[in-house]
């Protein structure tokens, strides 16, 4: 599977491909580009493409929501690196079309666990919805059919 890299952080990119390279994953050097290229992926062959979100989250979002387009066409999975710090940059994300959102802090074991459920196929199955409470202010009962899930601090 050759994985391509989109990243605007040299040092970032490089230890992606780094962790890549030494799970067996296919990702020469060529295959790291910036941000500004992403148009590029809609003419290669590809079963994964990386997005890091640092240093500018809003410029690799604007590539993500292109490259969530192009998807139809081409297809793809979505991994995107970033701070877990900024809740909002994580639904951002995801909601802009990323797969798998992967935090920097933590990178090692969720790389693995997102690389794991992009092979099993698990990543993006339409199985069901799920509603995550953030806080103590969601006070009315979710919609039906929809599991709610607390996160306690």
């Amino acid at each position: 599977m050759r994985t391509y890299i989109l990243s605007d952080s040299e040092s970032q990119a490089l230890l992606v491909r780094h962790a890549l390279t030494r799970r067996g994953y296919e990702c020469p050097a060529e295959s790291v580009i910036p941000l500004v290229d992403y148009p590029q992926l809609a003419e290669v062959a590809t079963n994964l493409v990386i997005l890091c979100l640092s240093p500018d989250p809003d410029r690799a979002l604007i590539a993500l929501a292109a490259l969530t387009e192009m998807r139809p066409a081409v297809q793809f999975r979505i991994m995107a690196i970033g701070l877990g710090t900024n809740p909002k940059l994580i639904l951002r994300t995801m909601r802009a079309g990323a797969d798998e959102f992967v935090t920097e802090d933590d990178f090692v074991t969720e790389f693995d666990e997102a690389l794991a459920r992009i092979r099993s196929g698990a990543v993006g199955s339409k199985l069901g919805k799920i509603f995550a409470v953030l806080d103590d202010r969601f006070a009315s009962p979710p919609p039906v059919g929809w599991t709610v899930i607390r996160l306690l601090a």
